[in-house]
């Protein structure tokens, strides 16, 4: 039996997922408005009252998707431990700000079934592209985790998720490009304030060395245009994700070519990820080791 805790916008993408692939599964919100809204986007039935209150009905060893709200996340996954789970997924970044995070380090040190969903380490862009670097040494790159600071609806979050948005949002991109280059070992960033009102930074410029040896620089700015983007160059080419469902290569003679599309039939990178979480989770990023890339990666979200 799989469980999805939630009934967000994420519950429906992985229910869309689950009901494609046949897959036997059970839904579970908080408040009876979100999970009748949950019912009439989706078609599916779903529990109200929270996992808690239903943690002596569920099945035992069962998998779990935790996709509640960003500041439930880490209090539902502890909730979702008393159930004995086979293995839990929880939403990125797993926890509300990168202090509670590491606050957690020895308490998740010995647990080996939490994963958390980094969807976009599986876009098949993403996948092309860390195969190509297993084979050609990257040595530098840089890379952009723009916002559209503002267009985000401020009153729709809350204070605490606001004041972390590089850690609740922008993670996905520093995520990525360090999954590829290995994580930071020398880090350096400078930053300054614009005009987002509901963030105390809007614009981040640094540089650094991943522990793979890899230069990097990376540039991010909440107010000017901008979009998501990774670009790695080896000695041969240079190898773009912009956006990064789309793997482009620059050649020698300047010329650019398309290698690789994610597919789009669902949100990209779930089908490998959820597949991953049933069959292979060892190629999945335990809650241990995230915790771990995020005291390396902590200059970013404090």
């Amino acid at each position: 039996m799989i469980y999805i805790i939630g009934t967000g916008r994420i519950a429906i993408e992985y229910v869309k997922l689950l009901k494609h692939e046949k897959k036997e599964f059970k839904v579970i919100g908080n408040s009876i408005d979100s999970v009748n809204k949950f019912e009439k986007n989706t078609g599916v039935k779903a529990l109200s009252g929270g996992v808690q209150k239903h943690l002596l009905s569920l099945n035992k060893d069962a998998y779990f998707i935790n996709c509640v709200g960003v500041d439930k996340l880490d209090e539902v996954t502890k909730s979702i431990l008393k159930s004995s789970p086979k293995r839990i997924l929880v939403e990125k970044p797993g926890f509300d700000s990168i202090n509670a995070a590491l606050k957690e380090k020895k308490y998740y040190s010995k647990i080996d079934n939490i994963f958390i969903a980094c969807n976009r380490r599986f876009f098949d862009s993403v996948i092309k592209l860390k195969k190509i670097l297993n084979k050609e040494t990257a040595i530098s790159a840089h890379f952009e985790f723009n916002e559209r600071g503002m267009q985000i609806d401020s009153k729709f979050w809350t204070k605490e998720i606001l004041s972390n948005w590089v850690f609740a949002n922008s993670i996905h991109v520093i995520d990525t490009v360090f999954y590829l280059i290995g994580q930071p070992d020398q880090l350096n960033i400078c930053k300054g304030k614009n005009k987002i009102e509901w963030s105390s930074n809007d614009i981040f410029i640094g540089h650094g060395v991943s522990t793979n040896k890899v230069y990097f620089t990376f540039n991010s700015n909440w107010v000017s245009p901008g979009s998501w983007s990774i670009e790695i160059k080896t000695n041969n080419r240079s190898y773009i994700l912009n956006p990064m469902e789309i793997l482009k290569c620059r050649n020698v003679d300047g010329s650019i070519e398309t290698i690789e599309k994610s597919e789009l039939d669902f949100k990209p990178g779930f089908n490998h990820q959820l597949d991953l979480f049933l069959n292979s989770p060892d190629k999945l990023l335990t809650v241990k080791d995230h915790i771990s890339n995020l005291e390396q990666q902590k200059e970013f979200y404090v």
